[in-house]
């Protein structure tokens, strides 16, 4: 009898350990009552009966006026599935954080942070003493999902305001809809600095497949308003969805910042940037080296100051297929470019998808840039193109550009005015494989405001 019993306990045991992770779900709901560490320790307990199994923790209900920071610790295995309505706000500390190697996913409900710093009784901001600093979720080494939903960050009042929806720490987000969103609210001339979505840390991705993307700083001074930002390693991945960057001073569809090697690629969607100074759909101006491919899609920038639809200080652009635009005062003293180059870099791009200017000038017109743009008549160019210049029409920059077109891979090797050559690959291939490389240099006005705020960000992040 033992034997039998035995065996139908293994048999059992063998089937639980066949059925698929989805197999073992759990589910929360949240009440407006329970305070916050109360609701960390139910989500937490339900995350940890499935550590070995694996499975899915669905979140539901409310919660508003959250005065703490949420700490999750999800294992690899084992995905949360956000659909509840929480808010509230923490002054400088994450409303949700999260660590560990497992996956967490707004798919409906809320995430929102809102901070707001009380000013003097007459009214007036408590100037160099006070900061309004909002962030709605903080994920460490995991996954982070967006599919549906809305996590965004808002930031009043205080001398200094600071909002960031979603920070990604050496882990990757991918944005499929929903919408990600952060702002500051105050017209008393304080200095804002808005990031919908930062990524700090080696190996971070983002990808965006759909949803909806955005950041805003025009009230006060409205400093700065950066939709995503990378650092380190990245990737950025778009394919999809709408992504909109709006402030008084600096607008950053997409941008990178600190060193490293950064990709970035567009392959669907939009990105746009309007700003009262400087507006960059992508803007590549950071120190260490970008790889930056456009096969479709729509990138824009719009400013009567200075709008550039990829500026790039180091590395390559490649633009094989939608929308590259600028749109600003074609006769002021900083005239639209829909590709610029500030340090050292090329570009390449495909006939008829480019409108604006184009110029290879040091960053703030105070520095010297090497570099050159050409525009490329065909997608596919034919092999009878090695070693020639055939197809090719330089539009900034120099010294001379030619094919190279032996293997599989076509390259346009170009060489300039420092003598030394960069290749960059052209063709259907472009979005996988070459780019370019080349030396690191001072990282100018712009790129020193993108490192020191994603310094800030970061030095918060691992404190």
């Amino acid at each position: 009898m033992k034997k039998k019993i035995m065996l139908v306990m293994a048999a059992l045991l063998m089937c639980i350990a066949l059925l698929p992770a989805a197999a073992w779900a759990a589910g929360v709901v949240i009440e407006q009552n329970d305070e916050v560490v109360d609701i960390g320790k139910k989500i937490q307990g339900e995350i940890d009966k499935l550590r070995l199994t694996g499975g899915t923790v669905t979140v539901t209900g409310q919660k508003e006026d959250a005065e703490e920071t949420l700490h999750l610790v999800i294992h690899e295995n084992v995905t949360v599935v956000w659909k509840a309505e929480y808010s509230g706000g923490v002054n400088d500390g994450d409303l949700i954080n999260i660590v560990g190697f497992g996956t967490f996913e707004v798919a409906d409900g809320c995430v929102k942070a809102e901070v707001e710093v009380s000013a003097e009784p007459d009214g007036e901001p408590i100037i160099g003493e006070t900061a309004a600093a909002a962030y709605a979720i903080s994920g460490t080494f995991g996954k982070l999902v967006v599919t549906g939903g809305e996590v965004s960050a808002t930031a009043i009042g205080g001398d200094i305001e600071l909002a960031t929806a979603i920070s990604v720490n050496y882990g990757s987000l991918t944005v499929t809809g929903g919408e990600v969103s952060a702002t500051t609210e105050d017209e008393d001339g304080n200095r804002d600095f808005d990031l919908a979505i930062a990524i700090y840390g080696n190996n971070s991705e983002v990808t965006v497949t759909g949803g909806q993307i955005s950041v805003q700083a025009d009230y006060g001074n409205g400093i700065a308003a950066f939709a995503i930002v990378g650092s380190g390693n990245s990737e950025i991945m778009v394919t999809g969805g709408i992504i909109e960057a709006e402030a008084l001073g600096i607008a950053l569809g997409i941008g990178t910042a600190d060193k490293g090697e950064q990709t970035v690629t567009v392959a669907g969607g939009s990105v746009k940037a309007e700003a009262g100074m400087i507006a960059m759909a992508i803007g590549a101006t950071s120190e260490g080296t970008s790889k930056v491919t456009v096969v479709d899609g729509e990138l824009t920038a719009v400013s009567d100051r200075k709008a550039e639809a990829i500026a790039l200080k180091n590395g390559a652009v490649t633009v094989i297929g939608g929308k590259v635009k600028a749109i600003g005062d074609e006769y002021g003293e900083e005239p639209p470019a829909a590709i610029s180059i500030t340090k050292k870099g090329v570009a390449a791009y495909l006939k008829d998808t480019c409108i604006g200017g184009f110029k290879v000038v040091g960053e703030d017109n105070f520095e010297s840039a090497i570099g050159m743009i050409v525009e490329v008549e065909d997608l596919t160019i034919p092999s009878s193109y090695h070693g020639e210049s055939e197809g090719l029409m330089k539009k900034a920059g120099g010294v001379s550009a030619v094919w190279d077109a032996e293997g599989v891979v076509t390259e346009i090797v170009f060489t300039l005015e420092d003598a030394s050559k960069m290749r960059l690959v052209w063709g259907p291939g472009s979005c996988d494989t070459g780019g370019g490389s080349c030396g690191n240099t001072g990282v100018g006005t712009l790129g020193a405001l993108i490192m020191i705020l994603g310094a800030a960000w970061a030095a918060k992040r691992r404190g």
